[in-house]
Protein backbone atom coordinates (compact mmCIF):
# COMPACT_ATOMS: atom_id res chain seq x y z
CA UNK A 1 0.00 0.00 0.00
CA UNK A 2 1.43 3.29 -0.84
CA UNK A 3 -0.19 4.85 2.06
CA UNK A 4 -0.46 3.47 5.68
CA UNK A 5 -3.35 5.84 7.04
CA UNK A 6 -6.96 7.44 5.73
CA UNK A 7 -5.41 10.82 6.83
CA UNK A 8 -2.46 10.55 4.11
CA UNK A 9 -5.24 9.68 1.34
CA UNK A 10 -7.66 12.44 2.40
CA UNK A 11 -4.20 14.88 2.24
CA UNK A 12 -3.24 13.81 -0.96
CA UNK A 13 -6.69 14.00 -2.89
CA UNK A 14 -7.15 17.64 -1.16
CA UNK A 15 -3.48 18.48 -2.80
CA UNK A 16 -4.23 17.11 -6.33
CA UNK A 17 -7.94 18.80 -6.44
CA UNK A 18 -6.49 22.15 -5.28
CA UNK A 19 -3.72 21.54 -7.78
CA UNK A 20 -6.88 21.36 -10.65
CA UNK A 21 -8.63 24.38 -9.14
CA UNK A 22 -5.24 26.84 -9.43
CA UNK A 23 -3.25 25.64 -12.13
CA UNK A 24 -3.64 25.17 -16.13
CA UNK A 25 -3.63 21.43 -17.67
CA UNK A 26 -4.40 19.34 -20.49
CA UNK A 27 -7.65 17.79 -20.55
CA UNK A 28 -5.70 14.22 -20.89
CA UNK A 29 -3.67 14.96 -17.70
CA UNK A 30 -7.21 16.69 -15.86
CA UNK A 31 -8.64 13.11 -16.16
CA UNK A 32 -5.75 11.18 -15.09
CA UNK A 33 -5.79 13.22 -12.19
CA UNK A 34 -9.46 12.53 -11.39
CA UNK A 35 -9.22 8.93 -12.20
CA UNK A 36 -6.47 8.87 -9.25
CA UNK A 37 -9.05 10.77 -7.12
CA UNK A 38 -11.10 7.32 -7.36
CA UNK A 39 -8.59 4.97 -7.38
CA UNK A 40 -7.40 6.78 -3.64
CA UNK A 41 -11.37 7.37 -2.44
CA UNK A 42 -11.06 2.99 -3.01
CA UNK A 43 -8.45 2.67 -1.67
CA UNK A 44 -9.74 3.93 1.41
CA UNK A 45 -11.71 1.26 3.06
CA UNK A 46 -8.56 -1.62 2.55
CA UNK A 47 -6.19 0.92 4.26
CA UNK A 48 -8.72 0.35 7.34
CA UNK A 49 -8.81 -2.95 6.79
CA UNK A 50 -4.86 -3.33 6.47
CA UNK A 51 -4.27 -1.59 9.76
CA UNK A 52 -7.50 -3.49 11.76
CA UNK A 53 -5.28 -6.77 11.09
CA UNK A 54 -2.36 -5.23 12.11
CA UNK A 55 -3.59 -4.44 15.24
CA UNK A 56 -4.62 -7.72 15.65
CA UNK A 57 -1.65 -9.67 14.95
CA UNK A 58 0.28 -6.88 17.09
CA UNK A 59 -1.71 -8.30 19.83
CA UNK A 60 -1.63 -12.06 18.98
CA UNK A 61 2.67 -11.58 19.51
CA UNK A 62 1.96 -9.87 22.28
CA UNK A 63 -0.57 -12.49 24.52
CA UNK A 64 2.22 -15.58 22.79
CA UNK A 65 4.96 -13.42 24.36
CA UNK A 66 2.90 -13.62 27.83
CA UNK A 67 2.04 -16.84 27.59
CA UNK A 68 5.79 -18.12 27.03
CA UNK A 69 6.67 -16.18 30.18
CA UNK A 70 3.09 -17.51 32.22
CA UNK A 71 4.15 -21.05 31.50
CA UNK A 72 6.51 -21.50 34.05
CA UNK A 73 4.28 -19.78 36.72
CA UNK A 74 1.38 -22.43 35.24
CA UNK A 75 3.87 -25.14 36.72
CA UNK A 76 4.45 -23.97 39.70
CA UNK A 77 0.45 -23.20 40.61
CA UNK A 78 -0.23 -26.82 39.26
CA UNK A 79 2.85 -28.08 41.75
CA UNK A 80 1.03 -25.66 45.04
CA UNK A 81 -2.25 -27.25 44.32
CA UNK A 82 -0.76 -30.81 44.23
CA UNK A 83 0.25 -30.08 47.68
CA UNK A 84 -2.64 -28.79 49.17
CA UNK A 85 -4.98 -31.30 47.73
CA UNK A 86 -2.47 -33.75 49.66
CA UNK A 87 -3.07 -32.04 52.58
CA UNK A 88 -6.72 -32.19 51.99
CA UNK A 89 -6.94 -36.03 51.52
CA UNK A 90 -4.87 -36.14 54.97
CA UNK A 91 -7.25 -33.93 56.63
CA UNK A 92 -10.50 -35.85 55.47
CA UNK A 93 -8.92 -39.38 57.06
CA UNK A 94 -8.29 -37.79 59.97
CA UNK A 95 -11.73 -36.31 59.86
CA UNK A 96 -13.21 -39.83 59.19
CA UNK A 97 -11.62 -41.24 62.21
CA UNK A 98 -12.89 -38.57 64.56
CA UNK A 99 -16.55 -39.38 62.95
CA UNK A 100 -15.98 -42.68 63.61
CA UNK A 101 -14.67 -42.30 67.20
CA UNK A 102 -17.80 -40.09 67.88
CA UNK A 103 -19.84 -42.95 67.02
CA UNK A 104 -18.54 -45.32 68.89
CA UNK A 105 -18.80 -42.49 71.78
CA UNK A 106 -22.48 -41.96 71.53
CA UNK A 107 -23.70 -45.24 71.38
CA UNK A 108 -27.83 -44.91 71.04
CA UNK A 109 -27.64 -41.06 70.56
CA UNK A 110 -28.05 -42.30 66.89
CA UNK A 111 -31.29 -43.92 67.23
CA UNK A 112 -32.67 -41.21 69.18
CA UNK A 113 -31.61 -39.09 66.28
CA UNK A 114 -34.01 -40.73 64.51
CA UNK A 115 -36.65 -40.74 66.74
CA UNK A 116 -36.22 -37.07 67.20
CA UNK A 117 -36.55 -36.28 63.38
CA UNK A 118 -39.67 -38.95 63.61
CA UNK A 119 -40.89 -37.15 65.87
CA UNK A 120 -40.08 -33.61 63.85
CA UNK A 121 -42.04 -35.20 61.09
CA UNK A 122 -45.13 -35.63 63.31
CA UNK A 123 -44.85 -32.21 64.53
CA UNK A 124 -45.21 -31.04 60.93
CA UNK A 125 -47.69 -32.95 60.01
CA UNK A 126 -49.70 -31.70 63.19
CA UNK A 127 -48.54 -27.63 62.01
CA UNK A 128 -49.45 -28.48 58.63
CA UNK A 129 -53.01 -29.99 59.95
CA UNK A 130 -53.50 -26.96 62.09
CA UNK A 131 -52.52 -24.42 59.52
CA UNK A 132 -55.78 -26.44 57.14
CA UNK A 133 -58.34 -26.30 60.39
CA UNK A 134 -57.07 -22.65 60.75
CA UNK A 135 -57.58 -22.10 56.97
CA UNK A 136 -60.76 -23.90 57.21
CA UNK A 137 -61.64 -21.75 59.91
CA UNK A 138 -61.51 -19.06 58.50
CA UNK A 139 -63.47 -19.80 55.16
CA UNK A 140 -66.61 -20.52 57.66
CA UNK A 141 -66.02 -17.36 59.72
CA UNK A 142 -65.82 -15.20 56.04
CA UNK A 143 -69.14 -16.57 55.21
CA UNK A 144 -70.74 -16.43 58.64
CA UNK A 145 -69.67 -12.34 58.09
CA UNK A 146 -71.10 -12.65 54.42
CA UNK A 147 -74.35 -14.41 55.64
CA UNK A 148 -74.36 -11.68 59.01
CA UNK A 149 -74.03 -8.56 56.13
CA UNK A 150 -77.00 -10.13 53.94
CA UNK A 151 -78.99 -10.28 57.13
CA UNK A 152 -77.87 -6.53 58.07
CA UNK A 153 -78.81 -5.59 54.33
CA UNK A 154 -82.24 -7.19 54.63
CA UNK A 155 -82.88 -6.13 58.09
CA UNK A 156 -81.40 -2.36 57.01
CA UNK A 157 -84.05 -2.68 53.66
CA UNK A 158 -87.08 -3.99 55.83
CA UNK A 159 -86.58 -0.85 58.57
CA UNK A 160 -86.15 1.53 55.82
CA UNK A 161 -89.69 0.40 53.84
CA UNK A 162 -91.03 0.25 57.56
CA UNK A 163 -89.79 3.91 57.95
CA UNK A 164 -91.20 4.82 54.28
CA UNK A 165 -94.51 3.29 55.29
CA UNK A 166 -95.12 5.26 58.65
CA UNK A 167 -93.47 8.39 57.04
CA UNK A 168 -96.11 8.46 54.69
CA UNK A 169 -98.91 7.50 57.43
CA UNK A 170 -97.90 10.58 59.20
CA UNK A 171 -97.78 12.23 56.60
CA UNK A 172 -100.92 11.84 55.79
CA UNK A 173 -102.25 12.24 59.37
CA UNK A 174 -100.58 15.75 59.36
CA UNK A 175 -102.78 16.50 55.69
CA UNK A 176 -105.58 15.33 57.72
CA UNK A 177 -104.54 17.02 60.61
CA UNK A 178 -104.29 20.29 58.79
CA UNK A 179 -107.36 19.65 56.57
CA UNK A 180 -109.39 19.02 59.60
CA UNK A 181 -108.24 22.85 61.24
CA UNK A 182 -108.63 24.60 58.52
CA UNK A 183 -112.58 23.83 58.97
CA UNK A 184 -112.02 25.53 62.53
CA UNK A 185 -113.29 29.50 62.21
CA UNK A 186 -110.64 31.52 63.41
CA UNK A 187 -110.84 34.24 65.58
CA UNK A 188 -113.50 32.85 67.46
CA UNK A 189 -112.52 33.78 70.76
CA UNK A 190 -112.35 37.45 69.79
CA UNK A 191 -116.02 37.63 67.99
CA UNK A 192 -117.30 35.79 70.98
CA UNK A 193 -115.48 38.29 73.44
CA UNK A 194 -116.42 41.16 71.41
CA UNK A 195 -120.27 39.66 71.45
CA UNK A 196 -119.84 39.19 75.13
CA UNK A 197 -118.33 42.79 75.76
CA UNK A 198 -121.26 44.31 73.27
CA UNK A 199 -124.19 42.85 75.33
CA UNK A 200 -122.54 44.07 78.51
CA UNK A 201 -122.50 47.81 77.07
CA UNK A 202 -125.94 47.29 75.83
CA UNK A 203 -126.78 46.04 79.43
CA UNK A 204 -125.55 49.23 80.98
CA UNK A 205 -127.86 51.70 78.17
CA UNK A 206 -130.94 49.56 79.19
CA UNK A 207 -130.90 50.14 82.46
CA UNK A 208 -130.20 53.74 82.22
CA UNK A 209 -133.40 54.03 79.78
CA UNK A 210 -135.53 52.47 82.40
CA UNK A 211 -138.73 55.32 83.87
CA UNK A 212 -138.24 56.47 87.02
CA UNK A 213 -141.37 57.01 89.09
CA UNK A 214 -141.62 59.46 91.82
CA UNK A 215 -143.42 58.87 94.82
CA UNK A 216 -147.00 59.82 95.21
CA UNK A 217 -147.92 62.91 97.69
CA UNK A 218 -150.46 62.58 100.69
CA UNK A 219 -153.64 64.51 100.04
CA UNK A 220 -154.97 65.62 103.01
CA UNK A 221 -158.93 65.82 103.46
CA UNK A 222 -159.26 67.37 106.58
CA UNK A 223 -161.85 70.38 107.75
CA UNK A 224 -161.14 73.82 107.15
CA UNK A 225 -160.75 74.18 110.99
CA UNK A 226 -157.80 71.80 110.92
CA UNK A 227 -154.23 72.83 110.21
CA UNK A 228 -152.07 70.34 108.82
CA UNK A 229 -147.94 70.57 109.31
CA UNK A 230 -145.93 70.88 105.75
CA UNK A 231 -143.34 68.09 105.74
CA UNK A 232 -139.83 68.69 106.84
CA UNK A 233 -138.39 68.04 102.80
CA UNK A 234 -140.94 71.16 102.18
CA UNK A 235 -140.76 73.40 105.33
CA UNK A 236 -138.16 75.50 103.33
CA UNK A 237 -140.63 76.42 100.98
CA UNK A 238 -143.05 80.00 101.53
CA UNK A 239 -146.22 77.69 102.67
CA UNK A 240 -146.31 77.55 106.70
CA UNK A 241 -149.16 75.49 106.07
CA UNK A 242 -150.10 72.74 103.92
CA UNK A 243 -152.22 74.35 100.89
CA UNK A 244 -155.77 73.00 101.01
CA UNK A 245 -155.73 72.59 97.22
CA UNK A 246 -155.00 69.47 96.27
CA UNK A 247 -152.49 68.75 93.62
CA UNK A 248 -152.95 66.34 90.86
CA UNK A 249 -150.78 63.35 91.52
CA UNK A 250 -148.85 60.78 88.99
CA UNK A 251 -146.43 59.62 87.42
CA UNK A 252 -143.42 61.95 85.50
CA UNK A 253 -140.26 61.33 83.83
CA UNK A 254 -137.22 62.43 85.32
CA UNK A 255 -134.48 63.95 82.69
CA UNK A 256 -131.68 60.95 82.43
CA UNK A 257 -128.07 62.18 83.60
CA UNK A 258 -124.85 60.62 83.19
CA UNK A 259 -124.46 58.03 86.05
CA UNK A 260 -120.98 56.58 86.98
CA UNK A 261 -120.51 52.70 86.11
CA UNK A 262 -118.91 50.31 88.37
CA UNK A 263 -116.93 48.15 87.07
CA UNK A 264 -115.34 44.75 88.45
CA UNK A 265 -112.16 42.72 88.03
CA UNK A 266 -114.17 40.15 85.32
CA UNK A 267 -114.88 43.72 83.23
CA UNK A 268 -111.53 45.19 83.72
CA UNK A 269 -110.13 41.78 82.58
CA UNK A 270 -112.56 41.59 79.52
CA UNK A 271 -111.80 45.33 78.33
CA UNK A 272 -108.06 44.24 78.90
CA UNK A 273 -107.88 41.69 76.72
CA UNK A 274 -109.72 43.54 73.55
CA UNK A 275 -107.23 46.08 74.51
CA UNK A 276 -109.94 49.17 74.83
CA UNK A 277 -110.29 51.51 77.54
CA UNK A 278 -113.67 50.53 79.74
CA UNK A 279 -116.45 53.09 79.90
CA UNK A 280 -116.49 55.02 83.17
CA UNK A 281 -119.77 56.82 82.55
CA UNK A 282 -123.12 55.80 80.51
CA UNK A 283 -121.94 59.04 78.07
CA UNK A 284 -118.69 56.89 77.27
CA UNK A 285 -120.71 53.66 76.20
CA UNK A 286 -121.59 55.24 72.20
CA UNK A 287 -118.25 55.59 71.51
CA UNK A 288 -117.12 52.00 73.01
CA UNK A 289 -119.84 50.27 71.57
CA UNK A 290 -119.31 51.86 68.15
CA UNK A 291 -114.82 50.83 68.38
CA UNK A 292 -116.14 47.06 70.02
CA UNK A 293 -118.44 46.94 66.14
CA UNK A 294 -115.33 48.02 64.38
CA UNK A 295 -113.50 45.33 66.10
CA UNK A 296 -115.70 42.84 65.34
CA UNK A 297 -116.54 43.89 61.33
CA UNK A 298 -112.70 43.36 60.92
CA UNK A 299 -112.83 39.96 62.39
CA UNK A 300 -115.65 38.96 60.00
CA UNK A 301 -113.86 40.33 57.01
CA UNK A 302 -110.95 38.05 58.01
CA UNK A 303 -113.59 35.01 58.82
CA UNK A 304 -114.83 36.28 54.85
CA UNK A 305 -111.20 35.80 53.75
CA UNK A 306 -110.99 32.17 55.20
CA UNK A 307 -113.41 30.88 54.14
CA UNK A 308 -112.69 32.30 50.04
CA UNK A 309 -109.05 30.57 50.70
CA UNK A 310 -109.71 27.47 52.88
CA UNK A 311 -110.92 25.50 50.19
CA UNK A 312 -107.36 26.43 47.63
CA UNK A 313 -105.58 25.28 50.71
CA UNK A 314 -107.29 22.18 51.23
CA UNK A 315 -106.14 21.42 47.71
CA UNK A 316 -102.51 22.70 48.24
CA UNK A 317 -102.39 20.45 51.46
CA UNK A 318 -103.50 17.24 49.54
CA UNK A 319 -101.28 17.88 46.79
CA UNK A 320 -98.68 18.38 49.30
CA UNK A 321 -97.36 21.87 48.69
CA UNK A 322 -98.61 23.02 52.22
CA UNK A 323 -98.20 19.97 54.68
CA UNK A 324 -96.70 21.64 57.18
CA UNK A 325 -100.03 22.86 58.70
CA UNK A 326 -102.80 25.16 57.96
CA UNK A 327 -101.48 28.88 57.38
CA UNK A 328 -101.95 30.63 60.80
CA UNK A 329 -105.05 28.40 61.25
CA UNK A 330 -103.11 25.68 61.97
CA UNK A 331 -99.68 26.17 63.83
CA UNK A 332 -97.26 23.44 63.58
CA UNK A 333 -97.22 23.13 67.49
CA UNK A 334 -100.94 22.07 66.97
CA UNK A 335 -100.56 18.91 64.91
CA UNK A 336 -100.09 15.47 66.55
CA UNK A 337 -96.68 14.10 67.58
CA UNK A 338 -95.44 10.88 67.13
CA UNK A 339 -94.69 8.73 69.84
Amino acid sequence: MQFQSVEQIDQQIATIEFKMHTESMPLKEEKKLIEEIKQLKKDKPKVQQVNTKKAEVDAAAEVFTVSADAKGQLDELSAAINTIRDGKKEISDQLDQLVKEREAQQGDLPDLFKLRDELNGQIREQISLRDDKQKEYREQERLYNDWQREQRDARMSWQNAERSKRDAERDEERKKYAIEKLDDQPHTHEMTLLTQTIRFCESLTKKEDQIIEEKKEVVHDNPDTHVVLISKDKRAEEYWYAPTTKKKGGKTKSKQTATTIKHNAATFKLFADLKLEPPLKTDDIPATLAKLEEELEKYRSKVKEWEVSREEKKRQIIAGQAADGAGEEGKAEDAPQDE
